[in-house]
């Protein structure tokens, strides 16, 4: 298990969507039932990216994603543009 780290988190499109925990959560999916809000932003069709510590950025790819071990910031951003392109 992971120690205790602080997690923000915003919606891009959404300001009041935005908060942080502190989590020991390893996954996506354990982070998903620590917090409603982000399991909320999750379901929505949103695509969540990470930023880690050292600037590292990449997409969650499902529940079973590995989070970085130190403190980072995850943002919930549209999965299509205008177009409906993604």
């Amino acid at each position: 298990m992971q120690s205790t780290r602080n997690v923000q988190y915003a919606s891009i499109t959404n300001s009041s969507m935005s908060g942080n925990i502190y989590s020991s959560a390893s996954t996506f999916g354990e982070l998903k039932a620590e917090d409603a809000q982000i399991g909320v932003l999750a379901s929505s069709g949103m695509k969540a990216l990470i930023k880690d510590g050292n600037g590292n950025e990449y997409q969650v790819s499902g529940d079973s994603t590995q989070l970085p071990e130190g403190d980072f910031k995850m943002y919930f951003v549209n999965s299509k543009n205008d177009s409906g392109r993604n």
